[in-house]
C-alpha cells in the first residue's frame, strides 16, 4: 500500500508522547515562573511587613524612654549591621516635624520622592527589582500615641519605615511549595492524559469502532458485495480495511459460485427447476412449456448411462441453439426440459410456436461414435397464473395420457373426476370423524449422534370400514375444501396427547397455517396444552408454505405455545417456497428438511449442496435439523456427514399404530 499521507500507530504514539513532553516543559516553565512570582510578591510583602512592624516597635519602645534623635540613628545603624545588604531608614512626617522639629534629610526625601509621598499618605508600597526588595511601611497613629503626638488623630501617618533587602533572603514555606507542585502535577497529568485520550480516540479507537459497526451491519444484512471504508490515515488500519474488503470479495464470489452450483444442472450446464422458480417471480405473463423425452429409459438401457448423459447434454445445446426470442431453457431432473418466455414475445400464436419448436427438435440427430440417436418429445404448456408450473406439469401428463405431442393447460381438465373424488371423500371423512376413525400413526425420529429414538411424529390416518389405514394424501385436500380440516386437526391433537401421556418421548403434531388462523382450533390447542402435564415434550410442526410469511398470527401462536412450554418445528423446509429470513423472526426450534431434497442427497450434488446450506445456516442461528425420507443407509451416511441432528424415514422406521411396537 502507498503510505504517502498515512502514518503508523507507532508514529502516532511517539507524536503524542513528544507533544506531551513539550507541553510538560512549557507547563513546568510557566509553573516555575508563577511559583517564583508568588514567592517573591506574597512572601516578600508579608516578611517585609513583619520586619517593619518589629523595627517600629523597637524604635517606639526607645522613644518612650526619651532618647534623642542621635540615639535613634545609632539604633537604626545597628539594625542595618544585622544583615548584610539590608538597609533600614525611618522618616518623620510633616506633623511630627512640626511638633518635635524637622530633619533636613527627612524633609528633602518627603518633597522629592513620589513613592515617599504615597507612603506618607498611608499606602504601604512593595517594590521588587531583580535582586532587591524594598518595602515602605507607613507608621499609623494609635490611641496610645496621642498623649505625645497632640497635633494628630488616630489613623494619621507619623512617619515611614523604609526597609530594603536582597531577594535571596526570601524563604518559602515547605507546605506552600508542596501545594504548588501538587497543583502543577494534577493539572499536568489531567492535560497529558486528555491529550492521549483525544489523540488515540480520534485517530485509532473511533475509526476502528466505526469500522467494526460497519462490519456488523454488512454481516447482518448479508451485504458481502459492499466495500467498507475506515476513516483513518493510520496505514495499519488501512491495511485492515483492504484485507477485510478482500475477504468480503472472496465471500461474495464464493456465495455466487455456490449459488450458481445450486441453480445449475450438472450434466447440461443449464439452469434447473430452482432457478426457474426464481425467474418466474419477475415475469408479468410467462409462457412455460415443459418437454419430456419419450421412452428415454430405453436409451439408457440400450446405450448405457454415459451415452444417455451425452444425449441429454446435446439436447440441451440443441434447445439453446434454436432460441431467438429471449427464451430461457432449463433442465429438470431426469428427462425433462423447460422453455420460459414472456407470452407477448411470441410472434404469432403460442401453439404454433411450440409445435414448430417440437418439429425442429425431432429432426435433430445426435452422433455418438458411430451411433445415430434421435429423440421424440412431448410438451405441456401453460400461460400465466400463480400455479403455472403445476399447470404445465398437468398439461404434460394429459399429453402423455392422450398420446398427443402437445397439450395446453385447460382449467376444465379432469374436473368431472375431481368432483366425484371430492363427493366420495367428503362422505368418508365425515363418517370417520363421527366414528373416531381418524387415528394417529407414529413414526420414530432418531438422534443421529446417539442412534437412539427420542421423538415421534404423529401422522394422520383414516381407518376405513375394513380397518385399513388410509394416508392423508387421499383426503387432506378434501378436508380443507369441505371445511372439515379443523375437526381433523382437533381429533389428531386429542388422540396424540392421550397416546403419549404415559411415555417419556417427545412427540410432534402437524399444524397448517389454516389451523393457526382458525380461532376455535387455536384456543382448543392452548387449552389442551395448558392442562397437559408434559408440555415440554410437545412439538408443533408448522407446514412450510407461502402463507407462513404473513406471520403475524403465526408469530403470536408460536410465542404463546412456547411460553406454555411447547416447541416449534418448520415442516417440509426447502420445498418450493423457502425463506430463511422468517426463521429468525419466528424463533423456531427445529427445521425438517423436505423429502424432495433428502431422497436424492446421495446421488444428486444439488440436493447435497442445498442440504448443506440449510444445515450450516441452522447451526449458525441455533436451530436443530431433522432429515425426512431417510429411506436407505446411503442417505443416512450423507446427512450424518453434513451434521444433521435427527433422521426420520422408513430406514429408521415406518409409521405404526402403537408406540409399544417400538423397542427402544
Amino acid at each position: 500500500m502507498d503510505k504517502v499521507g498515512f502514518f503508523s500507530y507507532r508514529r502516532l504514539t511517539l507524536f503524542l508522547i513528544a507533544v506531551s513532553l513539550l507541553f510538560s516543559v512549557v507547563a513546568g516553565y510557566f509553573a516555575a515562573s508563577l511559583l517564583k512570582e508568588a514567592a517573591i510578591f506574597e512572601m516578600a510583602r508579608e516578611g517585609a511587613k513583619k520586619s517593619s512592624a518589629l523595627i517600629f516597635e523597637s524604635l517606639y519602645s526607645a522613644m518612650e524612654k526619651g532618647i534623642t534623635k542621635r540615639d535613634l540613628d545609632r539604633i537604626i545603624f545597628r539594625l542595618n549591621s544585622v544583615e548584610h545588604d539590608m538597609h533600614v531608614s525611618a522618616y518623620r512626617s510633616e506633623k511630627v516635624a512640626a511638633l518635635f522639629g524637622d530633619i533636613e534629610a527627612d524633609k528633602k526625601i518627603r518633597n522629592s520622592s513620589d513613592i515617599m509621598k504615597r507612603a506618607m499618605s498611608g499606602e504601604d508600597i512593595l517594590i521588587i527589582n531583580e535582586d532587591t526588595i524594598r518595602y515602605l511601611y507607613p507608621i499609623k497613629v494609635k490611641a496610645e500615641c496621642l498623649k505625645c503626638h497632640t497635633n494628630v488623630k488616630e489613623g494619621d501617618v507619623n512617619g515611614v519605615i523604609d526597609i530594603a533587602y536582597p531577594v535571596t533572603n526570601l524563604k518559602l514555606s515547605l507546605s506552600s511549595t508542596l501545594n504548588y507542585f501538587l497543583v502543577f502535577f494534577v493539572v499536568f497529568f489531567i492535560l497529558t492524559y486528555s491529550a492521549f485520550y483525544y489523540g488515540l480516540n480520534k485517530f485509532l479507537v473511533s475509526p476502528l469502532s466505526s469500522f467494526i459497526a460497519d462490519i456488523r451491519t454488512a454481516i447482518k444484512q448479508r451485504e458481502t458485495d459492499k466495500k467498507l471504508h475506515i476513516s483513518s490515515n493510520i496505514y495499519e488500519l488501512k491495511n485492515l480495511e483492504k484485507s477485510f474488503n478482500k475477504m468480503l470479495m472472496f465471500m461474495e464470489r464464493s456465495r455466487k459460485k455456490e449459488l450458481e452450483q445450486v441453480y445449475k444442472d450438472q450434466i447440461t450446464g443449464l439452469p434447473n427447476r430452482l432457478k426457474l422458480n426464481d425467474d418466474l417471480q419477475g415475469m408479468s405473463t410467462p409462457l412455460l412449456a415443459i418437454f419430456n423425452i419419450d421412452s428415454f429409459k430405453e436409451v439408457n438401457d440400450f446405450y448405457g448411462v454415459k451415452v444417455g448423459d451425452f444425449v441429454l447434454a446435446e439436447l440441451g445445446n440443441a434447445f439453446s441453439s434454436h432460441c431467438h426470442l429471449g427464451e430461457r431453457i432449463y433442465r429438470f431432473a431426469g428427462d425433462e426440459y423447460a422453455l420460459l418466455m414472456e407470452a407477448f414475445d411470441v410472434p404469432h400464436d403460442a401453439e404454433g410456436y411450440i409445435s414448430e419448436f417440437l418439429n425442429v427438435l425431432r429432426k435433430e440427430v445426435f452422433m455418438y461414435n458411430d451411433y445415430e440417436i434421435s429423440l421424440h418429445l412431448t410438451a405441456g404448456v401453460a400461460i400465466g397464473g400463480k400455479s403455472i408450473l403445476e399447470n404445465a406439469d398437468m398439461a404434460l401428463k394429459q399429453a402423455k395420457t392422450t398420446g398427443k405431442n402437445l397439450v395446453f393447460f385447460d382449467p376444465s381438465m379432469q374436473v368431472s373426476k375431481q368432483y366425484e373424488h371430492n363427493i366420495k371423500w367428503t362422505r368418508l371423512l365425515k363418517d370417520a370423524l363421527e366414528d373416531s376413525r381418524i387415528q394417529p400413526y407414529f413414526q420414530p425420529i432418531m438422534d443421529i449422534r446417539t442412534g437412539k429414538i427420542e421423538k415421534f411424529e404423529a401422522l394422520a390416518r383414516l381407518i376405513d370400514e375394513s380397518g385399513a389405514p388410509v394416508a392423508p394424501y387421499a383426503f387432506l385436500s378434501v378436508a380443507k375444501k369441505s371445511k372439515l380440516y379443523p375437526q381433523l386437526t382437533r381429533a389428531m391433537v386429542e388422540h396424540t396427547f392421550r397416546a403419549f401421556e404415559l411415555t417419556s418421548f417427545e412427540f410432534a403434531i402437524n399444524l397448517s397455517v389454516e389451523d393457526i388462523e382458525d380461532e376455535v382450533t387455536r384456543n382448543f390447542i392452548y387449552e389442551k396444552l395448558k392442562n397437559y402435564p408434559k408440555q415440554k415434550r410437545v412439538i408443533f410442526e408448522i407446514t412450510e408454505s407461502e402463507g407462513i410469511e404473513n406471520f403475524a398470527e403465526v408469530s403470536d401462536f408460536i410465542k404463546t405455545v412456547k411460553s406454555i412450554g411447547a416447541k416449534i418445528a418448520i415442516d417440509d423446509f426447502g420445498s418450493g417456497y423457502s425463506n430463511f429470513a422468517y426463521l429468525m423472526k419466528l424463533e423456531v426450534d427445529y427445521i425438517k428438511i423436505d423429502a424432495s431434497i433428502i431422497k436424492n442427497i446421495a446421488i444428486d450434488k444439488n440436493s447435497y449442496i442445498i442440504t448443506k446450506t440449510i444445515v450450516d445456516f441452522c447451526k449458525q442461528i441455533g436451530i436443530q435439523t431433522v432429515a425426512e425420507f431417510v429411506s436407505e443407509k446411503e442417505i443416512l451416511d450423507a446427512i450424518t456427514e453434513l451434521g444433521v441432528d435427527y433422521a426420520q424415514g422408513y430406514f429408521i422406521g415406518e409409521p405404526r399404530k402403537d408406540i409399544k411396537d417400538w423397542t427402544v
